[in-house]
């Protein structure tokens, strides 16, 4: 699991302080994440996916801290017209495939943002559930890069240099 806030990690804790068996993996932010979930939609629930905002048009995946750049392009797309969903994929196994495969069905397009390798994530599992129900809906997935970048900063600046910024992202979605 890696919850995207506070709320969301407090959430998820007591979860996993109930398991009996195990094992458990639980990422947490560092960085002093924003709350996000305050006025999600949709309860935390293990194994599902949870509408934080519900729009028509587009549909933002994401988890853990970099939830809060997908919550940036959401606001900016928002800002130009667009209806976005904007949704925390909190639990990556078990995936919640029915809620991902009605997020297909339901959007025109669907946008994973994550911070982890291009194959093997949430991006590789959406467009395989995609594949699986024939969905039509355009999917763009924005992760890190497959290369060793040389390179020292902060966070962002490492992600910066993945391509994974707001405005990154904002003009590779505007270009497509």
């Amino acid at each position: 699991m890696a919850p995207c806030d506070p709320a969301e990690t407090e959430q998820a804790t007591e979860w996993c302080v109930q398991q009996e068996r195990g094992p458990v993996y639980l990422r947490l932010g560092k960085a002093g994440e924003p709350v996000l979930t305050a006025t999600a939609i949709d309860p935390f629930v293990f194994g599902r996916i949870r509408y934080l905002k519900r729009g028509t048009d587009v549909a933002i995946l994401s988890y853990g801290p970099i939830m809060k750049m997908a919550d940036e392009v959401a606001t900016a797309l928002e800002a130009k017209g667009t209806s976005v969903s904007l949704i925390s994929a909190h639990t990556l196994k078990p995936l919640d495939t029915d809620g991902v495969a009605e997020t297909l069905a339901r959007h025109k397009r669907v946008i994973v943002i994550e911070e982890t390798m291009p194959h093997g994530g949430l991006g590789s599992r959406v467009k395989e559930i995609a594949w699986n129900t024939r969905a039509t809906c355009q999917i763009d997935h924005f992760s890190l890069e497959d290369a060793f970048h040389h390179v020292y900063g902060s966070h962002a600046d490492l992600l910066a240099r993945h391509g994974l910024s707001r405005e990154a992202v904002l003009a590779k979605l505007t270009m497509s």
